[in-house]
């Protein structure tokens, strides 16, 4: 897989998204993310992934994978994510999550393919690096 632009975001740790490549080096068994700033760097050994899957509709690759005695869930956004920002009071909750969810939704029609490729890809290599 070519390297490819993605926003990563370390589920339940930090909720910034930070912007940079993802690359699938199955030669050193990882899946890495550089960070554009290089201060968030993340490198998965692909013998600790327990799962990949794509979000349904949305333009996202979910990632699990056990880190030292706990398992982490990041998720790599294949378009960049709409803002979190502090809403007003009637913004919150449905709402804000009804706009976020459609925005997702419209482009995701873009990169479907691409996270569906990606996927496939880091599955493939984790069944190999089992072998």
């Amino acid at each position: 897989m070519e390297p490819v632009t993605v926003w990563a975001v370390r589920l339940g740790q930090y909720s910034d998204e930070v912007r940079g490549e993802l690359t699938l080096d199955t030669d050193e068994g990882v899946l890495e993310f550089r960070h554009d700033k290089r201060t968030k760097d993340t490198r998965i050994p692909l013998s600790a992934i327990r799962r990949a899957r794509r979000l349904r509709g949305s333009p996202v690759l979910e990632v699990d994978f056990a880190y030292e005695d706990t398992m982490v869930r990041m998720a790599f956004f294949f378009t960049q994510p709409p803002p979190v920002e502090e809403r007003p009071a009637m913004m919150r909750g449905r709402k804000a999550k009804r706009q976020n969810i459609t925005f997702l939704m419209g482009e995701n029609a873009g990169k479907r393919g691409l996270v569906k490729q990606w996927r496939d890809a880091v599955l493939k290599a984790v069944r190999e690096a089992r072998r």
